[in-house]
């Protein structure tokens, strides 16, 4: 519900109506925060309404799949996505498209849109307002150069989600025989965070101690101190860095021998995280 609720009465008895549906305010602005609802701008909105003693249920809704499109063609480069990162958010693309390009529900959730994968009509919805009759708007102040690094941006965004389908959940790949406790936790990693804007390599240092896990994880921009819990080969652990403003970042993560996988949560996404030890 994004809109207040209205309550009045009728024949002596209250009502209270609402609408429901992703709508446009907050849709991409607090995606990340909505994303694990898996909304979808294609659901339909309704007007509800609410009594003491109804009985009306809601017809189901099926959202549809999030996939990312065959892109063959893909080459990454890292410093023309940052710069696509930069405009993407700067130029207002993530006020309907959302933050990191996660889908808030107002409108196509850009990862799994084909557009991005073809030049000439990611540039003609964009500046030359292929896509106006479906609400959305041109921007011909933008040049060509900046909308082919914003179609990077989305298009390195879009190779995420798939390489994140690919890989197994972190509960089905636990490993019988991991060490109880995750003792083999300890020590220093060479850990790479798969960003928006290219992978980030940092370390991490950490010690296991009756189920407990804690130490630091530092990369380009600082260090965090860390702590959590382990279980069977399983980590999540967490803490707060500042750049300069504060932000939680939450691991978790699965061992598999001498290497470790799984996500690092983050304001602006879940973000997919290997390491191996050092």
């Amino acid at each position: 519900m994004v809109a207040p609720p209205i309550s009045y009465k009728v024949g002596g008895k209250q009502y209270v109506t609402v609408i429901t549906g992703s709508g446009a305010s907050g849709g991409g602005i607090l995606s990340t925060g909505i994303a694990k609802y898996r909304t979808d701008y294609r659901l339909p909105r309704r007007v509800l309404t609410f009594a003491l003693g109804g009985k009306d249920k809601i017809p189901a809704s099926v959202v549809p799949e999030l996939k990312a499109p065959a892109d063959p063609t893909f080459v990454s480069n890292p410093e023309l996505e940052q710069r696509g990162a930069v405009a993407f958010g700067m130029t207002g693309c993530l006020v309907c498209h959302g933050w990191n390009a996660i889908g808030g529900g107002s409108a196509p959730d850009l990862r799994g849109s084909v557009y991005p994968t073809h030049g000439e009509a990611f540039l003609a919805a964009v500046q030359g307002g292929a896509l106006v009759s479906a609400g959305m708007p041109a921007f011909p102040e933008l040049a060509v150069e900046e909308i082919e690094a914003i179609r990077q941006y989305v298009r390195a965004r879009a190779r995420q989600l798939k390489e994140a389908e690919s890989q197994p959940q972190a509960a089905a790949s636990r490993k019988a025989g991991a060490a109880v406790g995750g003792e083999t936790f300890a020590g220093d990693w060479e850990i790479v965070v798969d960003s928006p804007i290219g992978k980030q390599v940092g370390k991490g240092a950490f010690k296991v101690e009756g189920g407990k896990i804690t130490g630091t994880q530092s990369g380009s921009q600082g260090s965090v101190d860390v702590q959590g819990k382990v279980d069977a080969g399983h980590a999540t652990f967490s803490g707060k860095a500042y750049t300069p403003f504060p932000i939680s970042l939450e691991f978790n993560v699965t061992l598999d021998g001498d290497t470790f996988s799984g996500t690092m949560k983050t304001p602006f996404g879940e973000l997919p995280v290997n390491a191996k030890r050092l």
